[in-house]
């Protein structure tokens, strides 16, 4: 719902605030690697507050996300997609103890899209396999793509002092 999005926006905005406090950290001689300091972590800690999944995880799932890459990648040897593959089974045994274990709480404790499936899992409208499905698939699809993006975004406005004069003067914009 609207009012669920909006109610994650402070946690959005202290997760960001975390990770630019981490990449100004990272600097040294004038450089930074945006990439593993910013552009990773925030969708991943980003995804596993939607989900209702503990932010003290996130490097875990970052790392895992990373090795499923291979498979969605199909440029791989053979002991690639086998790690991928182990990967993407951890993820999914990951996702599925979390799942069961907010399952097992009552209603007004779970938080999350957690929360919001085990009540339809208990209400008969989809299977727990299909939601552990849907969230593997969220957590892997979800984190790749807005990394790759905001990496993106970085490396345009990291190339375009305009763009980074008129964004210094016009913040709201951000």
């Amino acid at each position: 719902s609207p009012a669920a999005v909006a109610a994650l926006g402070p946690a959005i905005t202290r997760i960001v605030h975390d990770q630019l406090g981490v990449l100004f950290d990272s600097v040294v001689d004038g450089w930074v690697d945006a990439v593993p300091t910013f552009s990773d972590p925030v969708p991943v800690r980003t995804i596993l507050e939607l989900i209702g999944l503990p932010g003290e995880d996130a490097d875990r799932i970052n790392r895992l996300v990373g090795d499923t890459g291979a498979l969605l990648d199909g440029v791989t040897e053979l002991d690639g997609m086998s790690s991928a593959m182990h990967a993407a089974i951890e993820l999914g045994m990951y996702v599925g103890e979390h799942l069961d274990r907010a399952s097992a709480l009552p209603a007004e404790r779970r938080r999350g899209l957690l929360g919001v499936f085990s009540a339809q899992i208990e209400a008969g409208e989809v299977s727990a396999g299909e939601v552990r499905d849907m969230l593997v698939v969220l957590v892997s699809a979800g984190s790749e793509t807005t990394a790759s993006l905001i990496a993106t975004t970085i490396e345009v406005l990291a190339a375009d002092p305009v763009r980074q004069q008129h964004l210094r003067s016009h913040p709201e914009e951000l």
